[in-house]
């Protein structure tokens, strides 16, 4: 079972993204070198991330591309995303379809728990990688089974600095937005909460030109929707389930 992380993290007065370490701790079952387990696709042990999620304007997207080429990043790769998440009894489900540009397409179940706090938190998740010739009947198998809860397409021009993935995204109906990820791979969780500030602080992040989001993609698609279309949404679940 995936465990929610607890943050090991206080808000500082450092800035707006700094974060000073307070007492840590490992996910509850976990030994501390499981806890800081590498982000290894179809691996037993749950990963985790460091993460922040924020809504920004075309302008501070630009400016975070051009930063991260003057820091030395790994070269921008662009992709083209559909997210179609489930209903769960625990934490988050989604099957990820991906076609990078000029590349193949993949496909990868991924389930993971975090908390929707605004701000930096901690994800741990389980990545299956799936075929693409395969994604299609999976859909709708878990479709038939447990029901679709919403559908993200986005744009993502993803780049990696140090041990933080850097995600530029346009997501359709919502607008742009930056995420950052910071992988636990060994380090430790100070560590990690002071990458995360400092990857924040070489975008240019917390300077007013954005805002700090909890929750998935998913909510905000939710939460955009009409109310008929919700009320229908509803009406058709429960035809399906009975």
């Amino acid at each position: 079972m995936l465990q929610l992380p607890q943050p090991p993290f206080a808000p500082s007065d450092a800035g707006a993204y700094s974060w000073r370490p307070a007492l840590p701790r490992t996910a509850p079952g976990a030994t501390r070198s499981e806890s800081h387990a590498l982000d290894t696709v179809g691996s037993p042990t749950p990963s985790r991330n460091f993460e922040l999620k924020v809504r920004c304007d075309e302008m501070l997207l630009r400016d975070a591309r051009a930063r991260l080429a003057g820091a030395g990043a790994s070269p921008i790769q662009a992709l083209a995303q559909v997210d179609t998440y489930f209903t769960a009894a625990r934490g988050r489900l989604k099957l990820r379809e991906t076609t990078p540009t000029g590349g193949s397409p993949t496909a990868e179940l991924i389930a993971y728990a975090r908390p929707d706090d605004i701000g930096p938190r901690w994800s741990a998740y389980r990545r299956v990688p799936v075929t693409p010739s395969d994604a299609a009947t999976l859909k709708a198998a878990l479709a038939e089974s447990v029901g679709v809860l919403a559908v993200v397409a986005k744009t993502r021009d993803i780049a990696c600095w140090r041990a933080t993935r850097v995600h530029l995204d346009r997501v359709d109906g919502l607008g742009a937005f930056i995420e950052l990820e910071t992988v636990m791979a060994g380090q430790t969780d100070a560590e990690a909460g002071a990458e995360l500030a400092e990857a924040a602080a070489l975008l240019g992040l917390g300077s007013g030109g954005d805002a700090p989001i909890g929750g998935s993609y998913a909510d905000l698609v939710l939460a955009a929707r009409e109310p008929g279309d919700r009320a229908m949404d509803t009406m058709e679940e429960a035809a399906h389930r009975s």
